[in-house]
């Protein structure tokens, strides 16, 4: 129960748990296993559902390596806060070439030659700081890196914040971490009705981290091979870290046949909360930056995107 390998990573539950905290107002997190599932776009959706209702809502966009939430409210985001990471400065007139810290490097950034000063291989270090802890002599003082931003916005009475990973940097943990962190800058200074969350495609550690304390979860999947593999996986994840669950069946006239769809819900004790069909109108509003909720009320799409907000509003009571 201390971790779960999903995609052949390990992920330590515990250090997830407390990194991340629950947020004072309803928070919704939109996910899916696999991408292309729509999440995005039902995120949106969402935001604007409630925004209709008199809500205040706060939209994050934590998928870092591709953010989309402000190209489908075409919207340019302000505010840029840098996200820094830890990289260590070796001062060699401390260092007493014992190579502990190369020892303790698990992303081998350090090399270090008997009698030898060590060698820093600066793009393979994760700021992880395990080599300025162990070292006795002090000789590793802190230094950083900018390895992405944290930036807001605004659009249809809607406030945004969204992370990015700079372009070339592997670690999108932090960034994250981060616009976790402007959330609840956030609501400590404005007053929301609820969060909601986008987050990175796939069952990793960073989209645990974007639905750690969340209310509930939407997986967003298709009937299709894919999408029955990867809903598998995101509802195997929602439950390690105690993550309440529902489905979201997007496409869901691409074929007929739900069987599988139905049977991996069963199997985790969850249900499909909503069908969303393949609607032209839902494209035509995403090429515009304009969600089908204000662009065509009376679309297929539209319809059981209201259904769906109806039924998550009764789930959360608000």
């Amino acid at each position: 129960m201390n971790s779960l390998s999903l995609g052949g990573k390990s992920l330590n539950v515990a250090e997830l748990l407390n990194e991340t905290h629950k947020f004072n107002v309803p928070t919704i997190c939109v996910t899916g296993g696999k991408g292309g599932t729509g999440k995005s776009t039902i995120a949106v959706n969402l935001a604007i559902f409630f925004t209709l209702l008199g809500k205040k809502v706060l939209l994050a966009d934590c998928d870092v390596d591709a953010p989309n939430i402000a190209i489908l409210l075409n919207v340019n985001l302000g505010s840029r806060e840098e996200v820094h990471q830890f990289v260590p400065q070796f001062n060699l007139d401390k260092c007493i070439k014992c190579g502990r810290c190369a020892e303790v490097c698990r992303s081998h950034a350090i090399l270090h030659v008997k009698n030898s000063f060590p060698i820093f291989f600066k793009s393979l270090c994760t700021g992880c700081e395990a080599c300025k802890l162990v070292c006795k002599s002090q000789a590793i003082e802190e230094g950083y890196k900018v390895i992405g931003w944290t930036s807001t916005g605004s659009a249809y009475n809607i406030d945004i914040v969204s992370g990015e990973l700079k372009l070339k940097e592997a670690e999108s943990a932090a960034v994250v971490i981060a616009v976790k962190e402007r959330i609840q800058k956030m609501l400590n200074t404005n007053k929301y009705d609820l969060v909601i969350i986008d987050t990175a495609p796939g069952a990793h550690c960073d989209v645990a981290r974007s639905m750690i304390g969340s209310d509930i979860a939407l997986a967003v999947t298709e009937p299709t091979p894919f999408g029955a593999h990867d809903l598998d996986l995101i509802l195997s994840l929602a439950e390690r870290i105690n993550v309440k669950m529902k489905v979201v069946l997007n496409r869901s006239n691409l074929l007929e046949n739900h069987d599988v769809i139905e049977e991996i819900c069963k199997k985790h004790s969850t249900d499909i909360i909503a069908k969303i069909p393949l609607d032209d109108h839902i494209l035509r509003s995403y090429v515009k930056g304009k969600p089908v909720l204000l662009d065509n009320l009376d679309s297929p799409g539209a319809k059981a995107l209201i259904e769906l907000g109806g039924k998550v509003k009764g789930v959360l009571e608000i």
